[in-house]
């Protein structure tokens, strides 16, 4: 039932009330209702709203970085993390390769890749 749930995660998502997630949370979060629930909200509240039980584990026991794969021009891709969340305790080491996805130059990249 559970792996259901989240096999199924966007179409129930699709069929509920988001509404529903940013009204349990803060002002001072939502911008006074200007900003909504992100993915990861999304998803813990879909978890709760069908009572599964959800253990928190420090970042490093299962590593997860949101990030992008961006097909380059000329074929090639180019990987960046989009956000760089840590841990307080036990935080994730990251290869210094992968650069944060705001902090590129995607003019220069893409004008490098049509040359």
């Amino acid at each position: 039932k559970k792996a259901d749930l989240i096999g199924n995660f966007y179409s129930i998502l699709i069929n509920s009330d988001i509404e529903e997630c940013m009204d349990r949370l803060p002002n001072s979060l939502t911008k006074h209702g200007k900003r909504g629930c992100n993915s990861e909200m999304l998803f813990k509240w879909v978890l709760e709203k069908n009572n599964v039980k959800v253990t928190k584990i420090n970042q490093s026991e299962m590593p997860f970085q949101r990030s992008a794969n961006v097909r380059l021009l000329d074929g090639s891709n180019l990987q960046c993390l989009q956000n760089h969340c840590q841990s307080k305790e036990s935080p994730l080491h990251i290869p210094i390769k992968y650069a944060k996805c705001a902090d590129i130059d995607w003019k220069e990249i893409f004008r490098s890749s049509i040359s």
